[in-house]
């Protein structure tokens, strides 16, 4: 088992309820690594590209709402997967969609993970305890 990272998580998210909750959510859990917020798309790739001319930690995890205001999130997925500098980037889609169509493109596009944004605060919990259980602790990414 790997040690937990401390490397930051990007939240590209335009609700601010939606990223406020998420953020409560990651405090309850002791989640402590630095939580970056986007709410465009079109500043993500500007965004990950200044992090690595300043030689700055890339995020661990990216945790992606398809629907988002600019660029939309399935974008921003082609983008960061056909960027060699960032593709090894896990990207975890969250979003409202549950159509068949949107997790098919996203998983063609590299996503690594998709999940439906729960409405139920336990579900959330759940959601949040499964990042930190998984992405932080389990997985072992390239530096």
């Amino acid at each position: 088992m790997a040690e937990e990272t401390i490397r930051p998580i990007l939240i590209v998210e335009d609700s601010d309820e939606d990223f406020e909750v998420l953020e409560i959510m990651f405090k309850r859990k002791d989640i402590r690594n630095p939580l970056f917020r986007l709410a465009v798309g079109d500043e993500v790739l500007p965004f990950l590209q200044n992090l690595k001319m300043e030689h700055r930690a890339l995020p661990g995890l990216i945790i992606l709402d398809l629907n988002i205001i600019g660029i939309d999130g399935r974008e921003v997925l082609k983008r960061i997967k056909a960027d060699d500098s960032l593709r090894t980037i896990p990207v975890a889609v969250y979003s409202t969609s549950s159509s068949g169509r949107d997790v098919e493109a996203c998983y063609n596009n590299g996503a690594n993970s998709y999940s439906v944004k729960p409405v139920d605060f336990s579900k959330l919990e759940d959601f949040v305890e499964s990042i930190k259980k998984f992405w932080l602790t389990h997985v072992i990414l390239p530096t």
